[in-house]
Formats: C-alpha cells, structure tokens, sequence
C-alpha cells in the first residue's frame, strides 16, 4: 500500500490487518501522525518520504516486526524517491552489476551512481554477476532485492541514488543505533537527517 497520506489517515492504517509493506508519500503527515501507526503490529517494510524527524520515530517502538525503514525528509531528494516508486520488472541471468543499474537508471531517467571506491574497500566488483527475476515491483525494491546479499544500499540523493556499503552509510548517520534499539526486530534503517 502506497499513498499521500494525512495523520487522520495513518490512524485508520494503523488498524489495517495483513498489512506488511507501506509506503507513504505526502507533507501532510507529522511526527505525532506516526502514534497511529505505530497500533500495526505486522508491518516488516516502512518507507516514509514527509516531513518526520527523530521524534516521529520514537512512535515506531512498538512495531516489532518492523524491519526495514526508510525515512526521507530532504524536498531535493523528492522527486528521486517517487522515480524509485517507479514500478519495474527485473530479469538478469549473470548480468555485471554496473550493466544493470545503467539499465534501470536510463529506463527511469535516474541517475544510479555506485560508489566504486567504498565497493573496492569491501572487495566487491562493479562487475559482479547479479541473477534475478523480479515482475511488477518498485524500482527501489528491485535494487534493494539485488543490493542487499552484496551489503550494499542505496541513498537517496537530489540527482537519484548514491549505492554504496552498509557500513559507509551507516557511519554517515551517526543516529541509527538509537533508532535500531527501537524496534527489537529492525535491522535497515535509511534516513537523510
């Protein structure tokens, strides 16, 4: 489920039942809107793109089958992130790594930029052979499906995605072990405070 939302809404979200992958796009929701959410017990996947800080997340504690968290607040990565909403179809046998984020980046007019010096440092090639077969999915999905066995992730930029190591873009967010103690279960969080 993916929409513009208001906090009202995310209230009456809240209450949904089987509910395991949201997205939510608007400015019209807060951090005091996330309460309401927070009554979901089944969501695994969250990615927010609005106007949510630190204490928004403080609301996420009690969704303990949350596990990946994407938190974006900065308006120049906006239009990067809905070009990741994108829906997409993936089908590579053995394709280099570097060939398929050109493919996607030209279909979704994204710039896909990888990060070559962090992925030298963890020994990981551009070319690395990525085989998978994904239909109907967002953009941002498909990569994070091919990305994340590599230890890589993506961050939003204003220009489209910057793929780099889990562990570069966790130490440039100095906040994630506090907001990872949260939730007991989650193990992705991605924010650009």
């Amino acid at each position: 489920m993916s929409g513009d939302f208001t906090d009202a809404g995310l209230a009456e979200i809240g209450r949904l039942s089987g509910l395991k992958i949201l997205g939510l796009r608007s400015e019209h929701i807060s951090d005091g809107g996330l309460a309401g959410l927070s009554k979901s017990r089944e969501i695994k996947t969250l990615e927010i793109l609005g106007p949510i800080g630190d204490a928004g997340m403080i609301h996420l504690a009690p969704m303990v089958n949350l596990r990946s968290l994407r938190c974006l607040a900065d308006p120049e990565s906006i239009e990067s992130s809905i070009k990741l909403e994108q829906q997409t179809f993936l089908e590579c046998d053995q394709a280099p790594l570097s060939d398929i984020l050109d493919n996607e980046a030209h279909r979704a007019r994204i710039q896909l930029k990888l990060d070559v010096a962090a992925l030298k440092a963890a020994g990981i090639s551009p070319d690395t052979p990525i085989t998978a077969s994904l239909q109907k999915v967002s953009l941002g999905y498909a990569l994070d499906q091919i990305l994340d066995p590599l230890g890589l992730e993506m961050q939003v930029t204003p220009q489209g995605a910057l793929i780099t190591t889990k562990e570069k873009l966790a130490a440039s967010h100095l906040h994630l072990t506090e907001l990872q103690a949260a939730p007991p279960g989650l193990k992705d969080v991605v924010t650009d405070w």
